[in-house]
């Protein structure tokens, strides 16, 4: 579904004036007066600085951390267990298989005897099959791998059929492929289950290619809200992040063209992608009006580089070409 129009939408979340902090003999201010409103089939990612209280307006917002002041609603009411389905940074203990964990998302929909309904089954099979864990059933949790558990705690999220979703960093200490996976399947369940998804996260290169909308802690404790593109081309990001050496706008880290040797590049697709950023690695500047030619051609997929006549067979001969003769 992703961004839809606005006035076609009713809000399942919405907040007034919120303070968030913690009360006290000395009062810590995090947020104020936020105006907030999640919306069904977006993901939303929250992104700020270490430390900015991402986590404590997360749990804000799930009902599980009183707010100094302002009021949120959800459905018209407060959060609840049948509104709200919370991923947090706690860690799981005990001795419960991973179908036992999953399980427990069904437990606020139970009567006294706690027996499931066939329903409540097939809520649990479908959130096994859409995160992929039904290998994982009877395996005990201390037994997974954290990326593992990761997808079982969503499962269980999902299996709770909640229209929210509030997640806090689901994708931290996991490696790429999982990374990628975990924030794939919160946008599918925003856009196909038209479910609110608020995941709090400081992975910006996903959130980037996958949020629907970003929150972004701002300066004066307040969000800038917008969508991931109109963000990053107001400088918003650079602003609140002061990114180093990296260019948020073409997504690379600057190189300096230390060598004063610049190369003209001839070719497309990935193959120039990666060409290029070997070249702009190695201190070469990349320029079309370069005397110095590089053309890579692709002959049923059998790849060369041919610069002065000489054909490379990889990049890293084109290197070794290159700063053996760079003019």
């Amino acid at each position: 579904m992703g961004l839809s129009i606005e006035s076609e939408r009713i809000p399942l979340l919405t907040t007034v004036k919120l303070d968030v902090g913690f009360a006290g003999n000395l009062e810590i201010l995090l947020f104020t007066n936020l105006d907030l409103a999640l919306m069904p089939g977006e993901l939303v990612c929250f992104m700020g600085p270490n430390g900015v209280g991402k986590s404590t307006l997360l749990r804000t917002l799930a009902g599980l951390h009183k707010p100094l002041h302002g009021t949120i609603t959800v459905y018209g009411n407060k959060a609840s267990e049948q509104s709200v389905a919370v991923v947090l940074t706690d860690k799981v203990g005990g001795n419960l298989t991973a179908l036992e964990l999953i399980t427990y998302g069904r437990y606020p929909y139970l009567d006294w005897s706690l027996n499931l309904t066939q329903a409540d089954k097939d809520s649990i099979d479908e959130a096994i099959s859409v995160t992929h864990v039904g290998h994982l059933r009877d395996k005990k949790i201390y037994e997974l791998s954290d990326g593992q558990l990761q997808m079982v705690m969503i499962a269980r999220a999902l299996a709770q059929e909640t229209p929210l979703l509030l997640l806090d960093e689901p994708t931290s200490h996991l490696d790429l492929n999982n990374r990628v996976e975990i924030m794939n399947l919160l946008r599918q369940v925003a856009h196909k289950k038209n479910k609110a998804v608020l995941v709090a996260t400081h992975e910006l290169d996903l959130a980037l290619q996958t949020a629907d909308l970003i929150w972004l802690a701002g300066e004066n404790k307040n969000l800038l809200k917008g969508i991931p593109e109109d963000l990053v081309l107001d400088g918003s990001f650079d602003k609140i992040f002061q990114l180093k050496g990296f260019d948020l706008k073409t997504g690379k880290v600057r190189h300096e063209a230390w060598r004063g040797v610049a190369v003209s590049l001839e070719g497309n697709g990935p193959e120039y992608l990666w060409t290029k950023n070997a070249l702009e690695r190695n201190g070469f500047t990349v320029s079309p009006d370069a005397q110095t030619s590089v053309q890579i051609i692709n002959q049923r997929q059998n790849l060369l580089w041919i610069i002065n006549k000489k054909q490379c067979a990889s990049i890293k001969e084109l290197l070794i070409t290159l700063n053996s003769n760079p003019a």
